[in-house]
């Protein structure tokens, strides 16, 4: 008697549920590639929300919803491949109002259990069933939810990126011999699996860049790191003061398999420092580089200004304060010679930190008006510190309009050898320059001068007053090669050098007679 009750039942309630369902909406949100572990669908980027709607009558939900149950799973190809329920043991949707909702934990928790999900494409389904019946009968149309899990290489991660050191950085000799931490950032975003951390280090061997340096020789130090974003190293390299020593790092990310995640074959970028000796700066116009306003740039009225700069990363200048000077120029007034002799139209002193913005309240800049702007550092004691008073070189720039550089030395920039920088004797060196892409000068010939200085002579001193140690004029190209024929650089000696700029006539072009900054380098043993 009771099955044929249980029997009638189910019947009459299919008749009900085929003429209308009283769930009448389902809905599911749900990133289009979430997360493949559905135990990190609670929270985050892969949050799953899961809303229903059901007709009620004068506010009253259905008595077959309220004892509803909601069914939750994953298929693919028409296959359930995750879900721990079945139409006839899904949990109570426990409906006790006309809408619904599970969102993050809640919703994720109807699957029944946590699933790895394989690369590929799936679908959410979602779907009520009546309780009290034999068999299962929909109390609403399933609803589906198409998404994709993408494979470890077709997701979008970022690789680490280095914190420290930073690049540049010097260590003292007594700083070089105690471990040294490592840090970077982790992939973004986090992987559902473990991530191990591959730290590489290369000494970067004289006449080498650091890529020259990754691609040629054998890392000093390899350290896998499981799940951590610091290492800490001790480098036992051979560094022999007085000499700088140049150290490249870079850290990659590896999944289980060993595989890289995340851009560039899961590989942040290289970073690079010194240890083991110390170049000095005696030029602080070298010392302190200008940062922004970008010298020549045009900045647009009314926007806010922030000065910056940033010490070189050869010095070993430490100003414990800055002194930020603004003044305006008088029509085609070279920088230099405005900083020197008109008024000032903005000062700011003990500045700490290497930026500073500049006030509403001060003077308002003109449109079409140039100014020129330095920094001076100061120690602790409020003295300036460093040659030229302690006075970066001048940067300028203009409200509204572009700016012409007058003075050669920001018009052409050395680059290579670097400032400071050691030689290896007897290797092949090539000087090379290249304009500033804000000046107007377009040299048609050069002339590179090279002097060797006398001990701790400053470069512009020596530069200045020693005979030149070798000289080569009507050079057409940015740069040129050091002739196998010309005198041999000597070892531990530092020589400065610099160019000069001529025009077709051959007339020197620019201020400071043509001549730009100076750069030093030393010649080391092989």
């Amino acid at each position: 008697m009771k099955n044929i009750f249980l029997i009638l039942l189910a019947f009459s309630t299919i008749q009900i549920v085929a003429q209308t369902n009283p769930i009448t909406s389902i809905n599911i949100s749900l990133p289009a590639s979430p997360d493949a572990n559905t135990a990190n669908w609670g929270t985050g980027t892969s949050l799953i929300t899961i809303s229903a709607v059901s007709r009620s009558a004068g506010g009253r939900v259905d008595p077959s919803v309220e004892e509803s149950k909601i069914l939750v799973v994953i298929k693919k190809d028409g296959a359930k491949v995750c879900g721990a329920y079945t139409s006839y043991t899904a949990p109570a949707a426990n409906f006790g109002t006309p809408s619904k909702v599970w969102s993050g934990v809640n919703a994720a928790a109807l699957l029944g259990k946590d699933c790895t999900l394989p690369p590929g494409d799936y679908e959410l389904s979602v779907q009520f069933f009546a309780s009290s019946a034999a068999a299962p009968v929909a109390l609403s149309e399933e609803h589906t939810k198409v998404f994709t899990i993408h494979a470890n290489d077709q997701q979008n991660y970022q690789a680490p990126q280095g914190v420290a050191p930073p690049t540049g950085m010097e260590l003292s000799d007594a700083d070089a011999k105690k471990p040294i931490i490592f840090r970077w950032t982790p992939v973004i975003p986090k992987p559902q699996e473990p991530v191990t951390y591959r730290l590489r280090i290369w000494q970067v061997t004289q006449g080498q860049n650091a890529g020259q340096a990754i691609k040629s020789n054998q890392p000093i130090i390899i350290k896998d790191i499981d799940n951590l974003t610091q290492a800490i190293i001790t480098d036992n390299s051979d560094c022999a003061p007085p000499y700088l020593c140049d150290f490249v790092w870079t850290v990659q990310a590896l999944n289980r398999d060993g595989k890289p995640i995340g851009d560039n074959n899961g590989t942040s970028q290289p970073y690079s420092y010194k240890k083991g000796g110390n170049v000095i700066l005696y030029d602080t116009l070298n010392a302190i580089v200008l940062v922004s306003p970008e010298n020549g740039s045009s900045v647009a009225e009314g926007k806010p200004l922030t000065f910056s700069w940033q010490l070189s990363r050869n010095t070993t200048l430490r100003p414990a304060f800055y002194k930020l000077r603004i003044v305006e120029t008088n029509g085609k007034q070279p920088p230099v010679e405005a900083l020197r002799t008109n008024k000032p139209f903005f000062e700011k002193d003990s500045i700490s930190a290497l930026s500073v913005q500049y006030p509403s309240s001060a003077p308002k800049f003109s449109e079409n008006k140039t100014y020129v702007w330095s920094v001076q550092a100061f120690d602790k004691e409020g003295k300036p510190v460093g040659g030229k008073n302690g006075t970066s070189q001048p940067s300028s720039y203009k409200k509204g309009g572009n700016v012409i550089l007058y003075d050669t030395l920001n018009a052409i920039v050395l680059v290579s050898p670097e400032n400071g920088s050691s030689v290896a004797e007897g290797k092949p060196l090539t000087f090379s320059w290249q304009l500033s892409r804000n000046t107007t000068m377009r040299p048609a010939f050069y002339k590179l001068r090279i002097v060797e200085t006398n001990g701790k002579q400053p470069p512009v001193e020596a530069l200045r007053t020693n005979k030149p140690f070798f000289e080569k004029d009507s050079i057409s190209a940015l740069s040129v090669q050091y002739p196998s024929s010309a005198p041999k650089f000597s070892e531990n000696k530092t020589y400065v050098w610099s160019v000069q700029a001529f025009n077709r006539e051959g007339r020197l072009i620019g201020d400071k007679n043509g001549k730009l900054n100076v750069n030093h380098f030393i010649i080391s043993r092989r």
